[in-house]
């Protein structure tokens, strides 16, 4: 089973598609697959669909919720008392009381409603009302701003978390928070649903698409209870019946998969204990990944290890150069813990070419580089809308000697 669609918009490419290939070239079936930047795991996944066994490893602990909604299959359950399901009924045109889908907002004030109604096939009614007065038994108020007092690079015109909800979508959320039971499938179902829970929500947008901290002049607020119903639907049809263990299981042919939450410089391997290594690392400014996550932290109360991010941002002080001794310090390890003779394949989006040369100098340091392909993504990464280079996936696979 190939991997399917993210149950949650992860930033950056979905390179799973790609990585087939050179696993198939440069594997064979039972070997050992690791990614030390997992995200959402997709190259994990189509490794373990073509009869790998993979370690997945990523520092950001919400990416490691996410790959494992994404990998592992699991029927969950869940009731939801619907508490506050009043504040999103509306009079529809037939007469009846609705639910609303959504409401869209202009400024501070609501305009129209969606309403689901089989009667009237589901019209969008213009309807004058406000937020509830009732304040949220939990407030959020992460602010977007680094402990030197930077604010996020990612953040726009709000200071902090509970500035992008309505107290009426605070409310429901808590609810539904205290509702669901902890389990990794039914905590990715609900942080899945933030984002179109947030005012940061447009029309006609369904997923985080702007890699910031913004609200539209024009947004929706949506039904999170709706969203979580629809989200659970998503999250069962996806994953695999995946027998998880230890590195240990996994090296020695016991299970299929291990997750890891480690830093990328110093993984719990062997010295030359996988078969390949294929990786899609965070590139230079890219993308904000602990910023974003930051979003879906605030409301589990996960701590984030921004301090080991590889990553450029200049409110934090992390620089180009930081960002190169990082990624040294991960290439040494991945030559450390790779079998010798064996391959590393190495994806990274970037079109400055100077900084292809400097990342390219370090690979080489550890690697011999055998051969460099560039492929075209259907999806838009991040750079230029009318760029093609946008859609530019870079490729460099190097062989351990």
């Amino acid at each position: 089973m190939s991997f399917q669609k993210s149950v949650i918009r992860y930033w950056g490419r979905k390179v799973g598609s790609f990585a087939r290939d050179y696993i198939l070239s440069f594997s064979k079936e039972g070997d050992v697959i690791l990614d030390s930047f997992g995200g959402a795991g997709s190259i994990i996944s189509e490794a373990l669909s073509l009869g790998r066994r993979g370690i997945y490893n990523d520092l950001n602990p919400i990416a490691l919720i996410i790959a494992k909604a994404n990998i592992l299959k699991k029927d969950v359950n869940v009731n939801l008392s619907k508490k506050y399901a009043n504040l999103y009924k509306v009079k529809c045109k037939c007469g009846e009381l609705r639910d609303v889908l959504y409401y869209i907002w202009e400024g501070d004030k609501i305009t129209k409603a969606k309403v689901l109604c089989r009667k009237d096939r589901n019209p969008l009614l213009d309807y004058e009302g406000k937020d509830v007065e009732e304040i949220p038994p939990v407030i959020l108020d992460y602010k977007l701003y680094y402990e030197n007092g930077r604010p996020f690079l990612k953040r726009r015109q709000v200071d902090k978390i509970s500035d992008l909800f309505t107290r009426r979508n605070l409310l429901i959320l808590n609810e539904i928070w205290n509702d669901i039971p902890k389990e990794d499938k039914v905590i990715a179902a609900f942080i899945s649903i933030l984002y179109q829970s947030s005012k940061m929500s447009r029309l006609n947008a369904g997923s985080w698409g702007v890699p910031s901290y913004w609200i539209p002049y024009r947004h929706l607020e949506r039904n999170p209870y709706i969203l979580f119903e629809r989200a659970m639907k998503r999250i069962s049809k996806v994953g695999g019946d995946w027998k998880v263990g230890s590195v240990e299981d996994v090296l020695k042919g016991e299970s299929d998969i291990a997750f890891l939450n480690e830093n990328a410089e110093k993984l719990p391997l062997p010295d030359n204990s996988v078969d390949l290594i294929v990786t899609d690392p965070p590139f230079f400014d890219e993308i904000q990944y602990f910023e974003l996550s930051y979003f879906y932290a605030a409301f589990l109360g996960i701590n984030l290890d921004f301090k080991n991010e590889i990553v450029v941002n200049e409110n934090r002080g992390k620089t180009e150069r930081e960002y190169l001794e990082t990624l040294d310090r991960t290439l040494e390890e991945m030559h450390r813990v790779l079998k010798r003779g064996r391959y590393l394949v190495f994806m990274f989006h970037e079109e400055n070419e100077e900084k292809v040369k400097k990342v390219k100098d370090l690979f080489s340091t550890y690697f011999d580089i055998e051969k460099e392909e560039i492929k075209t993504m259907s999806q838009r990464n991040i750079g230029d809308r009318n760029n093609v280079k946008g859609k530019e996936l870079r490729v460099v696979i190097g062989r351990k000697l």
